[in-house]
């Protein structure tokens, strides 16, 4: 098994300025390829901490994989610490001189090319990855038996990158994976639900990874074999609440159903300010089955533009079952659609009474009836808005799929 250590270089990272997510993208990215990162840290932009968090993880590794530090700026150093463990020079590439002014030129960017022909320099004797996003790009060095690995930090090129050049050159380099890995995606059941249901099969094969509305479980294995038969016994016990396996998203399976049914879809969001329609969105084709939705916001907005009646309102209250039901139906009514949803809840941190406190949140689905749930959920307000998002994809998908 390929053992990889993972150094993340920034000092916007060490500060908290940004979040770092190229951890998490390593993470699976090595997971897919049958290897396992043993080691994560993140380190500021300093040659001398980036020459010595190096050195420890090429002790306990093999591969080291960096990101971040290969800009133009005099912070970026990455490839002049790379150089110096490794003993070798940074020599000028025509090549990658060659291929930056040609993405200058063909994105039209207003940079002057002399500020950044510095990321033309490359580690001697190094494998050099092509990057399609930007202008640096990424590459491989040997460093006895063990290898670096360095790629930029921007985070969409990092893994453009790792997918396009990294991946058939680990192939070639390590051969074939060495242990499978499989994730069934579950909606609708908590941890606590999952692990009672599957409690018989539970061993060192089988983890449980729980995030909001969500259960994912991972299956690894040394034979695809082992790893599929787990998979069935699992499938066998927890039945429909299992929607994907792999990287499929809720969304995604929606959206197959959707236009497999030749089905539409209207959202009508308050406490979610969109966020479902963005996940809805996020799918390429989406606009087969998406029509449209309506951000009410305010109680005004939910009267004027989805017809909710004032009365209701006034009766059970804006946060309600009953209101989550009229958004659902007026919007579904309003676009023509076959399913409308409504959601309207209060993600806090203010905001809550007695009666209804912060996290209550009600959910609609109208399809060939109406179905209305009145939910709570714990979290701060983003997390509130993520379970409740969640929870109207489930409804969704358990309304189309039977």
């Amino acid at each position: 098994m390929v053992n990889v250590a993972v150094i993340n270089i920034g000092t916007e990272l060490t500060t908290g300025l940004r979040v770092n997510t190229n951890m998490a993208t390593l993470g699976k990215e090595v997971r897919k390829l049958g290897g396992r990162v043993l080691l994560g840290m993140a380190v500021g932009d300093s040659k001398e901490d980036i020459e010595r968090h190096i050195t420890y993880a090429l002790q306990h590794s093999d591969i080291v994989v960096t990101t971040g530090g290969l800009g133009p700026t005099h912070d970026d150093v990455t490839k002049e610490a790379i150089a110096s463990v490794c003993g070798k020079r940074l020599i000028f590439s025509e090549n990658v001189w060659k291929n930056i002014k040609k993405f200058i030129e063909s994105h039209k960017l207003t940079v002057n090319k002399e500020y950044v022909k510095n990321q033309a320099f490359v580690v001697e004797g190094s494998t050099l990855f092509p990057n399609r996003y930007g202008t640096a790009p990424g590459l491989a060095v040997k460093k006895g038996g063990k290898y670096i690995v360095a790629l930029p930090g921007v985070p969409w090129e990092m893994e453009s990158i790792w997918k396009e050049g990294v991946t058939e050159w680990w192939k070639t380099t390590f051969g074939s994976s060495k242990y499978y890995v499989k994730v069934l995606h579950t909606s609708g059941l908590k941890e606590s639900e999952v692990s009672a249901k599957i409690k018989e099969l539970l061993n060192k094969h089988i983890g449980i990874l729980a995030s909001p509305g969500k259960v994912d479980i991972f299956i690894t294995a040394e034979t695809k074999e082992l790893a599929d038969s787990i998979s069935r016994k699992i499938s066998e016990k927890l039945g429909n609440y299992i929607f994907g396996i792999g990287d499929e998203l809720l969304e995604e399976v929606i959206g197959k159903i959707l236009r497999e049914k030749e089905l539409t879809l209207c959202i009508a969001e308050s406490c979610t300010g969109g966020m479902l329609s963005h996940r809805i969105t996020n799918i390429p084709g989406s606009s087969d089955y998406f029509l449209g939705g309506v951000i009410s916001y305010h109680t005004a907005a939910k009267e004027k533009l989805l017809n909710v009646s004032s009365k209701l309102i006034d009766n059970y209250g804006v946060v309600s079952t009953e209101v989550a039901t009229a958004m659902s139906e007026g919007v579904k009514s309003i676009f023509g659609a076959n399913i409308g949803i409504g959601i309207t809840g209060i993600a806090g941190p203010s905001g809550g009474t007695e009666d209804t406190p912060v996290g209550t949140v009600c959910i609609a689905v109208s399809f060939e009836k109406t179905v209305s749930e009145r939910y709570h959920f714990i979290g701060n307000r983003l997390k509130i808005k993520e379970w409740a998002t969640n929870m109207a994809l489930h409804k969704l998908w358990r309304t189309i799929s039977g």
